[in-house]
């Protein structure tokens, strides 16, 4: 952890070494993140939101089953849909993601370029709904650790005030 020193306004002469000089500090969060974090495409709210989209039969009952009754919000931090490829699945997540979020939420669509998933891969920044779909058998198949892994990072979300939708592949 780096030393911190509040200034509060005051007159300061830094001797030595200092990691970190702060007038206030509103929010500190630590966190060690890789440099190869998964790379990701911004979506536009407006243009998900205008493409045409039909909810109804399984999808209807998913969608319900995501959402908060009390709040239009998704129930949880993560929600992970299982479908068949080329079912709607990645459609499906970013409706809800765009339509159930603050609008000051940024939605990103991420490449999940890697060899096997890895929590440690995943972004996490402020007020943003990710969605990313695991569908290669090569690359895609999640392991037990990085299941195991995900309930911690949904807590990180939380406290970042942002989602995740895993689409998954049937078949994985």
């Amino acid at each position: 952890m780096p030393d911190v020193l509040l200034t509060n306004g005051a007159g300061t002469h830094l001797y030595g070494r200092v990691d970190v000089v702060a007038g206030s500090i509103n929010k500190f969060v630590s966190q060690t993140r890789k440099l190869d974090l998964l790379e990701g495409v911004r979506i536009d709210r407006g243009e998900v939101l205008s493409r045409p989209f039909v909810c109804e039969g399984q999808w209807a009952e998913a969608w319900q089953q995501a959402l908060t009754p009390e709040a239009p919000r998704p129930r949880q931090r993560m929600v992970i849909v299982v479908a068949p490829r080329s079912f709607g699945a990645t459609t499906f997540a970013l409706r809800l993601l765009a339509e159930h979020t603050d609008s000051t939420t940024t939605l990103v669509k991420l490449d999940g370029d890697w060899n096997a998933p890895s929590q440690g891969r995943l972004p996490l920044e402020e007020e943003h709904a990710y969605q990313l779909d695991l569908k290669d058998p090569e690359s895609d198949r999640p392991s037990a650790d990085f299941l195991d892994a995900l309930s911690t990072f949904a807590d990180h979300l939380g406290d970042a005030r942002s989602y995740l939708v895993l689409t998954v592949a049937q078949e994985l």
